[in-house]
């Protein structure tokens, strides 16, 4: 008999503790949730070995929900999203360039939101902990994959296919 409970998976650069948080905001919201955290150890900050990581390892994973937290630019105006692939999964994290490599490696980009609706968050949303408060509820109000767009979230967006500069050594 198939496993219908919502997978999801989790890949960030948070460390053990406040990738945990994460994991329970899910588990709160769908009890019966699978939710397999990929990876607590991505390289602070470092959104092209997170965008590597969720390239490789994705395909490998059943088609759900994939969040990636690489999120340099928490508190300010960079965009959250969901991005929906041609495979059926659903893609949640910043627009950063982090879910975009996986996305093409599922099948394409076939639709991008942004993750606007309050419906989709906590009631109280930090300035600094967007992974606990604005991504980590998202996954489990999504559609099932191969159901509909996550357009729920919010409107259509596109999503930003480049990485942000990284950032240049300072001579001593």
């Amino acid at each position: 008999m198939p496993d219908h409970r919502p997978f999801i998976s989790l890949a960030t650069d948070f460390g053990a503790a406040y990738t945990g948080i994460c994991a329970g905001v899910m588990y709160g919201i769908v009890p019966d949730a699978n939710v397999l955290v990929l990876s607590d150890e991505i390289t602070p900050f470092d959104v092209r070995e997170g965008a590597m990581l969720l390239r490789q390892a994705l395909p490998y994973l059943p088609v759900g929900v994939h969040v990636g937290i690489v999120d340099p630019g928490v508190g300010t105006p960079r965009r959250p999203v969901a991005v929906r692939t041609g495979r059926g999964d659903v893609l949640v994290g910043p627009d950063n360039g982090l879910l975009v490599p996986a996305a093409e490696t599922l099948g394409g980009i076939v639709a991008a939101h942004e993750l606007e609706n309050p419906a989709h968050r906590l009631p109280s949303v930090s300035a600094s902990f967007h992974g606990r408060d604005v991504f980590s509820p998202s996954p489990p109000r999504t559609p099932p994959p191969g159901r509909t767009s996550p357009s729920s979230a919010g409107p259509w967006s596109r999503c930003r296919s480049t990485f942000p500069p990284r950032s240049s050594p300072r001579a001593s």
